[in-house]
């Protein structure tokens, strides 16, 4: 299964959080399965996964609904390493989001940042990587941030016009309004911010230009370390993942997408070590137990978004899974 990374670093700013909030550090930490000791490492990467697991173990367990929005202001850019200080440095918002969108890799491989301009709006977008599990707060976290510091670094009203989330309407959306000061809209298309094009000219009076292009200089160089090649497996990872979400992940589509036969196909996984249902298995399995973690979702949706023909086939396929019911899974989660 691929595994998107992200920098160890990211873990910090939502232990510090959990810890105003009463929660143990290394009982988190123990839960997501990370050794302290990473942490500490500059250049370590963990699974970006974890970090999204993190997200949503400390929102449970501390009983903060908007842990992400709130996340968003407890956090400071300079913890984002080069990335964060290459943006700070920028000499107007529109290069600090274009800054933002180029180097955002640095960080993570878990989803990328689009900036689409047209004559009166700028949309920034954020495309979760589709092997990654659904994760409402890592989500509201990356989009709330930008708002945030915009307004922190021009000193200006930097609220969008309107703001998208693809996941379902929480209870309460109070926080939302407050943080965004914008219409939020819900079970979208598209994870995106909607801002008026003169946002882009706003300038930030502390940057440093001249600090700003040595900065960027280095990021490129990270950046050009980056980028291993793509193997067979993570492409059939990435397509059964998309499919997962309205499509086909059955072998003779994902073959034809790649341009080969289902039984050449068949045959290098076969050689990798894996198989197009060992795959399919991993993925459903992940994201099987996101969507039971969220009480929104009732059994029988989740069986018809993870392309279950009905409830009782995926019933014996998660107990196959992890030796429970749908049910008795959701029964055990505090």
């Amino acid at each position: 299964m691929k595994i998107c990374t992200v920098q160890a670093q990211s873990v910090a700013k939502v232990l510090t959080l959990a810890a105003t909030l009463g929660l143990k550090q290394e009982d988190l930490l123990q839960t997501i399965g990370i050794d302290r000791a990473v942490l500490g490492e500059p250049d370590a990467r963990i699974p970006n996964a974890r970090l999204i697991e993190l997200y949503e173990e400390v929102a449970r367990c501390s009983g903060d609904p908007d842990l992400g929005l709130h996340l968003s202001e407890a956090a400071d850019l300079g913890m984002f390493d080069v990335f964060g200080y290459t943006v700070l440095n920028s000499p107007n918002l529109g290069e600090a989001f274009r800054r933002t969108m180029r180097f955002y890799q640095l960080w993570t491989n878990g989803g990328r940042l689009q900036l689409e301009t047209t004559a009166g709006e700028v949309r920034f977008r954020y495309v979760v990587d589709p092997s990654q599990p659904p994760g409402r707060h890592e989500c509201e976290f990356t989009l709330a941030f930008p708002v945030v510091y915009a307004n922190r670094l021009t000193g200006r009203n930097c609220s969008p016009r309107l703001v998208r989330f693809q996941h379902a309407k929480p209870l309460r959306t109070t926080e939302h309004a407050r943080i965004f000061k914008a219409p939020v809209r819900f079970n979208q298309s598209w994870n995106e911010l909607v801002f008026a094009r003169e946002v882009l000219e706003y300038p930030l009076p502390a940057a440093d230009p001249q600090l700003g292009s040595l900065l960027v200089r280095l990021a490129e160089e990270q950046l050009a370390k980056l980028a291993p090649p793509t193997t067979l497996v993570e492409q059939v990872e990435q397509l059964i993942a998309q499919a997962l979400r309205g499509g086909d992940p059955g072998l003779p589509v994902v073959a034809r997408q790649l341009g080969l036969s289902p039984r050449t196909l068949q045959r290098k996984l076969r050689e990798a070590k894996t198989s197009h249902q060992i795959i399919l298995d991993d993925l459903r399995s992940t994201f099987a137990r996101q969507y039971l973690r969220n009480p929104a979702f009732a059994v029988c949706e989740v069986a018809y978004l993870l392309g279950f023909s009905d409830a009782s086939v995926f019933n014996r396929a998660f107990r196959r899974w992890t030796g429970l019911s749908p049910q008795e899974f959701r029964r055990q989660e505090p």
